[in-house]
């Protein structure tokens, strides 16, 4: 944990506590003297009549002599230096016999170094700049600037300074600078915003104590070159800052952005608050990894990204912006990857893909958005894969995936292990010509607030994709699962990718309280024959009723028109009567069960 300085005694008082001593040699020659900080036993209770600290030399060689009962409320070994007395106390060096050695003008106030017998050295004793391989610098917005070097007892005053005095590192080499927060919240008004060099790490750990973004806000005072108040390249790091752009020109909080050599490894940003952004909190303009303990909060976008991205837990949460929470539009042949994270509560959507490439989402929560749970209107190379994840409570649907344009293809979707329930409309509403897989989504209690649709459904499936659906579980919407048109191939249960025997394990109605309000399965358009294999699921009843119903101009209002509920509805695409029903229950055990 970091250490807290006592607080400092101003010299007047200290001399008005310890009355009249008598000037001793001073230990480092002319200029502002020390004043030795009270040791541990600076608040001591009464002493007996005969003390055995009765006397104490320091080590400026004065004397003070303990005769009375009772401490006279500072430390036995406080002394004063000859000459002019310091205006600033040291902190505790632990125990007795803490010494300092003064050279003249005080750099910084020195911090508690924790142990026994600690040396402070300041002024002109300040330490070589930091140089080597691996150089360590240091911040620390109460530094004296007319001595700062770097080094930890001479910090730089602001980040800015350590990245123009520092000569930036090379090819094997790297830089970390180390930035200090004296209370929760320390300012750093950084005049153009800070842009770090590559391999270089920004960082709030300071010896003992680890990166934490509570103790630091970085802000910018004037314009930005690149529109963020921190740009981190390639192979750098920013850990443990608080970023606010507020009341400056810059319109991102964080921008990731490769430079020069993009052969390096992206930029790193971890344990970072970055909010109240007019445009983006983070903004990865190639490439870039996110967390742990990333918040993206109260901006416009949470995090976008323009090219692709790695994004992790725990602690990462992209909440609360007044826009998207999360935008990816991915480059061709870039994959995102998402794990541990939440995009809920945004004023849009939580999570809004576009253009080419793939995404996978693995233990994301999107939910409590204003619009949809997750949005993918991508191009024809986007895949979109989400697994152990929920989309639910959202103000439009959990998740809608659309081609783009009427020549799109669409994405190529799998979902396994998700929740899309107690939308506004449906749970899950895709649209594509590739393959979906979806196995065991729960989609339940959705058209809470439909509007114009009129009513929703838990899976809505559109196109001439092939989908295949199994161990789902469809109930409480208005219609469980909604089928448009004629899909390439549509599989409730065998055959599963040419295997025989697989059983759906659906549930899509039952025969307690709970069903959906209008139809367990309806199908708009269906075909003249039976075109959708529904083997091993469990309806109301078994085998499940089919029940014609006419067709109106109301897309896909015929689905949620029916004055009556039926397991299956369909709507014939010629509109007549000898079309057959639509699923086939088949023969393999069991055929179908009833629902509970």
């Amino acid at each position: 944990m970091r250490v807290t300085l006592r607080p400092r005694r101003s010299a007047v008082l200290v001399a008005l506590l310890v009355g009249a001593v008598a000037p001793a040699a001073a230990c480092g020659g002319s200029g502002a003297d020390a004043v030795i900080a009270p040791a541990d036993d600076a608040a001591a209770a009464t002493d007996g009549a005969s003390s055995s600290d009765a006397t104490v030399t320091t080590s400026d060689g004065a004397v003070v002599t303990d005769a009375a009962s009772t401490d006279a409320a500072l430390a036995d070994s406080t002394a004063m230096d000859a000459g002019v007395v310091d205006a600033t106390v040291l902190g505790d060096g632990g125990a007795d016999g803490a010494s300092v050695v003064d050279g003249g003008t005080d750099a910084r106030p020195p911090r508690d170094t924790g142990r026994d017998g600690a040396v402070v050295t300041d002024a002109d004793a300040c330490p070589p700049a930091p140089t080597g391989t691996n150089r360590h610098v240091y911040v620390d917005s109460t530094a004296n600037p007319a001595v700062a070097n770097g080094s930890e007892v001479c910090p730089f005053r602001q980040i800015t300074d350590a990245v123009n005095q520092t000569t930036p590192p090379g090819v094997g080499q790297t830089l970390t600078i180390h930035v200090w927060g004296e209370a929760p919240g320390t300012q750093y008004q950084e005049p153009n915003g800070v842009t770090l060099p590559q391999r270089t790490t920004l960082t709030t750990q300071w010896g003992g104590a680890p990166a934490d973004p509570s103790v630091v806000v970085l802000r910018s005072i004037g314009a930005t070159a690149h529109g963020g108040v921190v740009l981190v390249p390639n192979a750098s790091v920013l850990e443990g800052v608080t970023v606010d752009p507020t009341a400056s020109s810059a319109q991102h909080g964080v921008v990731l952005a490769a430079l020069t050599v993009t052969a390096l490894a992206p930029p790193i940003v971890r344990k970072v608050l970055a909010w109240k952004a007019p445009q983006s909190g983070v903004w990865v303009q190639n490439k870039g990894t996110l967390g742990p303990g990333l918040v993206a909060r109260e901006n416009g976008t949470g995090v976008r990204i323009d090219g692709a991205a790695t994004i992790a837990g725990p602690d990462t949460h992209i909440d609360k912006n007044s826009g998207n929470g999360l935008e990816i539009a991915g480059l061709a042949g870039g994959t995102t990857e998402v794990t541990e994270a939440t995009a809920s509560e945004n004023g849009n959507h939580g999570v809004s893909l576009s253009g080419a490439g793939a995404c996978t989402f693995t233990k994301l929560t999107a939910s409590k958005n204003g619009g949809l749970g997750l949005g993918a209107n991508g191009g024809a190379t986007l895949s979109l894969t989400a697994s152990n994840s929920a989309f639910d409570d959202n103000g439009w649907s959990g998740v809608l995936a659309y081609p783009v344009g009427a020549s799109g293809i669409g994405p190529a979707l799998a979902f396994d292990d998700v929740s899309a329930s107690r939308n506004a409309v449906d749970g899950l509403r895709l649209k594509t010509h590739q393959a979906v897989k979806l196995g065991k989504i729960v989609a339940e209690g959705n058209a809470t607030s439909p509007g114009a649709e009129v009513g929703g459904a838990g899976l809505f499936l559109d196109g001439t994709g092939t989908y295949f659906v199994r161990e789902g579980r469809f109930l409480g919407n208005t219609v469980g699962v909604l089928v448009v048109g004629q899909p390439g191939s549509l599989s409730l249960g065998e055959p599963n990718f040419g295997e025989a025997g697989d059983l759906g394990g659906n549930v899509f109605a039952r025969a307690v309280p709970g069903n959906n309000a209008k139809a367990g399965i309806c199908y708009l358009a269906s075909p003249k024959s039976a075109s959708i294999t529904a083997r091993g699921n469990a309806w109301s009843s078994c085998p499940p009723a089919q029940t014609a119903i006419a067709k109106t101009s109301g897309f896909p209002k015929e689905c949620y028109s029916p004055a009556s509920y039926a397991d299956i509805t369909f709507q014939p695409a010629g509109n007549g009567a000898s079309y057959d029903a639509p699923l086939d229950t088949g023969s393999t055990t069991p055929a179908c069960t009833v629902g509970n």
